[in-house]
């Protein structure tokens, strides 16, 4: 467990002590459709499971409309792992720290064991499910507030990477975007460097099941980032050849998801955006969020 992780815990266990009898909010349970995730090669179900979070006070409040968080969990995970995180929030409602809010936290685990939050030709469309169909449907079915400014995207691991991305895709969507403990906010050093030995195991793999969860998550990536519905078995393309040599014109495909990368075209929309990025001094993920950062 990373470092940012422990101490998100402690926080919430500290919160939980000091305000112990919080006002509890609602879940509310649904399967949202996607017409992108619709034929997806892998045979993922195309209305995935989404938990809505409503706050205390939701039902006996008919006239008040509330900003909204969409949460974004890891590879390996699915909404339901998100859950630990509305004790907290009532806590801190029912405090006065923070106003009340509504928390959407969608699935984006497929058959690969995460869909990295990309429109991709294999896996399907799951930027557009979260940024338009999931969008819609929360602002539809709730009392939120639908602009951009009440609109917040944030997300660990897997998730701080969807977060950063699709807030560099679609500021006009969202207008604070948060990411604890990112993966792959650049490319390089994350597949390139540190995940290397994975990814090269990934390119010579020949099943799914049984692998390394380390390398499953590099099949995962190459299924978001270089989809080939001709390339058996996964139907995706590796930016490093068996011999460890790189294969520019698949890097470049992934340089296309790469949010370091992103930066030089899409820095304007963050200009009046709300970002934080959240990593452990010990985490060994953190060397990209500092580059990140600093960029």
């Amino acid at each position: 467990m990373s470092v940012a992780r422990r101490l998100s815990r402690i926080v919430i266990v500290a919160i939980a002590f000091f305000v112990p009898h919080a006002a509890q909010g609602q879940w509310l349970d649904a399967n949202v459709a996607s017409p992108g995730l619709e034929g997806n090669l892998l045979g993922d179900d195309p209305a995935p499971l989404v938990r809505v979070h409503l706050p205390p006070g939701y039902e006996t409040e008919p006239d008040q409309r509330y900003p909204v968080v969409y949460l974004l969990h890891g590879y390996l995970g699915d909404a339901t792992n998100m859950g630990y995180v509305a004790n907290q929030v009532d806590a801190l409602v029912e405090a006065g720290t923070i106003e009340p809010l509504i928390i959407a936290t969608p699935t984006a685990f497929n058959k690969y064991q995460g869909s990295f939050y990309t429109n991709s030709a294999v896996t399907g469309l799951w930027d557009d499910f979260i940024t338009k169909d999931l969008v819609d449907y929360v602002d539809s079915n709730f009392r939120t507030l639908p602009q951009r400014e009440s609109r917040g995207i944030a997300g660990y691991s897997m998730g701080g990477y969807g977060a950063i991305k699709l807030a560099l895709l679609h500021p006009e969507v969202y207008g604070a975007a948060y990411a604890v403990s990112a993966c792959c906010v650049s490319l390089e050093e994350q597949f390139m460097v540190q995940d290397r030995q994975h990814l090269l195991a990934a390119a010579s793999a020949t099943v799914f099941n049984g692998a390394h969860w380390l390398v499953k998550a590099q099949i995962a990536a190459a299924a978001a980032f270089s989809p080939n519905p001709e390339a058996e078995p996964f139907f995706a393309d590796f930016p490093l050849a068996e011999d460890g040599s790189l294969r520019p014109d698949v890097w470049e495909r992934w340089l296309q998801h790469d949010p370091l990368t992103l930066l030089a075209t899409h820095a304007s929309g963050l200009i009046d955006m709300r970002l934080g990025l959240d990593v452990g001094e010990s985490d060994n993920i953190a060397t990209g969020s500092h580059t990140f950062s600093e960029a």
